[in-house]
């Protein structure tokens, strides 16, 4: 009989790996080289008030992970996902039609229908019935077909509930300063004769502003609209600080501009508020 001490173990050992610091920093270096290649639909950033869209969400919500999933295959950083959203134009992933809309396929195979129709909603894609299937895998194929060539919408219909919210509490401010000023002028003048105090349109320009915009060059013209829109899209517009605002501009002019257009900007805030 064998001593336990003669026993041995058929199982064979795994070999220790040694831990490679400088191999492990190269994969570092490497996932975070990404750049955003040029596609062959219009870039996101562009879209009309797709800022007021993303600032609905954060980087780490559902919606903004699986869009960015989608256009890049790929988790991302937190702090970049806006930011490569903007600079989409189109999958580069893949060239083959039938490879992407099957990979569109398996990753929101378990995502609900309202998500996939509220991603599509974001990016301003048509989901209604009159143009295509309604049903879960038919709102996929319109989104990955979308995701292949994006088109720039008229409108998001985020941003347009939050600016008709807006609009309908100005007008209704308005009424009410109209409403007391005729009430002051009446109670003067007495009760035959009353005062009425024209309402005023916010968006009428006065003859200094509009001379002041024709002297300005096309470019000046969408710095100071681009602000204009940025400001009026804010719950609290007197909070926007001047580096939020220079940085809105390099996104969507490109860098440098906002330093170029300096002296505007800082002109264009002074009006705004």
């Amino acid at each position: 009989m064998s001593s336990p001490s003669s026993r041995r173990s058929s199982r064979s050992r795994k070999s220790v790996q040694a831990f490679n610091y400088d191999e492990r920093e190269k994969k570092k270096e490497e996932r975070g080289s990404f750049e955003v290649e040029k596609g062959k639909g219009d870039t996101v950033g562009d879209f009309p008030d797709i800022e007021v869209v993303l600032r609905k969400y954060t980087a780490a919500s559902a919606e903004i992970q699986k869009i960015y999933r989608l256009m890049f295959l790929r988790t991302g950083k937190a702090t970049e996902r806006k930011a490569h959203i903007k600079k989409f134009s189109g999958i580069t992933w893949s060239t083959n039609k039938d490879e992407i809309l099957q990979k569109c396929q398996d990753m929101s195979s378990k995502w609900n229908t309202d998500l996939i129709k509220r991603i599509m909603d974001m990016l301003g894609i048509d989901r209604s019935s009159t143009t295509g299937g309604v049903s879960k895998s038919e709102l996929v194929d319109r989104l990955a077909e979308w995701m292949i060539e994006p088109t720039r919408p008229i409108k998001l219909k985020f941003a347009e509930k939050r600016k008709r919210s807006k609009s309908t509490k100005r007008k209704k401010a308005s009424k009410g300063t109209v409403k007391k000023k005729k009430s002051k002028a009446s109670k003067t003048k007495g009760d035959d004769e009353t005062d009425e105090a024209p309402e005023e349109n916010e968006d009428e320009e006065t003859p200094e502003e509009s001379k002041e915009n024709q002297n300005l060059s096309a470019e000046e013209q969408d710095v100071v609209k681009a602000v204009q829109d940025y400001i009026s899209s804010q719950e609290n517009p007197g909070m926007v600080s001047l580096k939020v605002l220079k940085n809105h501009i390099e996104d969507k002019f490109g860098k440098g501009k906002a330093k170029e257009h300096r002296k505007l900007l800082k002109e264009t805030v002074m009006q705004s508020l």
